[in-house]
């Protein structure tokens, strides 16, 4: 996967506002949203695998983690990294335009993912998908 940046934050949106955050900013974006505030991130990058993916985030004190974009779902391995994260009893964020046939993509693997869940509940192996620009 192409990575922008990984860093440790307080997440400041949704519901989720004043929690400790890992950041994992996707490279990649085919829109040019004219309010965009990561436009570096349409290009600049640096290729990690998931596991090193994990052992970044890893170091931070949170099972919080975000994945922003860019927009995430250009990544081919995107659903294979929300699962490694949910298996490592993260709680996922998921910001993403998602238009089809991403919605539905993101919605049958959320299916399988978690079967009883409710995408706002603090608990551990939880996905929270933010679909719009």
């Amino acid at each position: 996967m192409k990575i922008n940046e990984i860093f440790y934050s307080i997440q400041g949106e949704s519901s989720f506002a004043g929690w400790p955050c890992a950041f994992i900013r996707l490279t990649g974006c085919d829109l040019r949203c004219t309010y965009c505030d990561t436009q570096y991130a349409y290009y600049e990058g640096t290729e990690m695998d998931i596991p090193e993916i994990l052992r970044a985030i890893n170091a931070f004190p949170t099972r919080l983690a975000l994945i922003t974009g860019g927009e995430p779902m250009l990544q081919e391995s995107i659903h294979a990294l929300i699962g490694k994260l949910l298996e490592k009893d993260y709680t996922v964020l998921l910001e993403t335009e998602a238009r089809p046939p991403w919605r539905e993509s993101i919605c049958a693997s959320i299916r399988s993912w978690i079967s009883s869940a409710r995408p706002a509940e603090w608990k551990a192996g939880t996905i929270t998908a933010t679909f719009g620009i």
